[in-house]
Parts: structure tokens; sequence; C-alpha cells
């Protein structure tokens, strides 16, 4: 079973806006960005890289904080209460039958 990680994921669109400058026209987009993703498909959105968020510094950086609740989530838990449960959490078991490609042993190097 696999557990779920907070990811960061920027997702881009284009519209067209009624107004009477450029400084407007941000105006206008910022005011009327839900209903614009509302109305558009995923075919018309770009979507950057998925970034796997590890702490709350990481967080900040998008302008998100530990406060917040991600979507996607069970809608209760907050950000901050699953980074701290997934850096509690214990390190996955190694499978025995497979070789890990970066130990001294698979690459031939000394340890």
């Amino acid at each position: 079973m696999s557990t779920l990680k907070p990811f960061s994921v920027e997702i881009s669109i284009v519209t067209v806006v009624m107004a009477t400058d450029s400084t407007h026209a941000m105006q206008v987009a910022e005011d009327t960005a839900r209903e614009s993703l509302g109305d558009v498909s995923h075919t018309d959105c770009g979507y950057g890289f998925g970034r796997e968020i590890k702490d709350e510094k990481q967080l900040s950086s998008i302008g998100w904080n530990g406060d917040c609740l991600p979507y996607g989530g069970d809608g209760n838990t907050r950000l901050k209460d699953i980074l701290s449960e997934l850096q509690d959490s214990p390190a996955p078991d190694r499978c025995d039958k497979t070789v890990d490609m970066f130990d001294a042993k698979a690459t031939g190097e000394k340890a």
C-alpha cells in the first residue's frame, strides 16, 4: 500500500480579459481566476512537474504553510501534521531479492 505524500504542482492557463491597460488586465485576471479555471478543460492547462514537499520551509517558498489543507487529502489533516508523520515514519524495508544500483557492491566501488 502506498502512502500519499504532498507535492507542489504548477498549473498555468491562458485567458482573455477585458481591461483598460496591462495592470488592470492583471487585476481582472486575479479577480476572475477561479471562474477561469472552472471554464478550462485539463487539455487547456499547462502542468509543471510535481515536486515532493518534505518540510515546511519548502511550503513557505511557494506561499503555503503548515496550517494549509492539501487538495486530494482527507480534508482535515493539515500539512504540518502530514509532514511530521512522514518524517517520523520508519524507512521502508529493502527487498533482498533486488540490488540497489547505488550500493557499493552493485557499482563495484569500495565502501
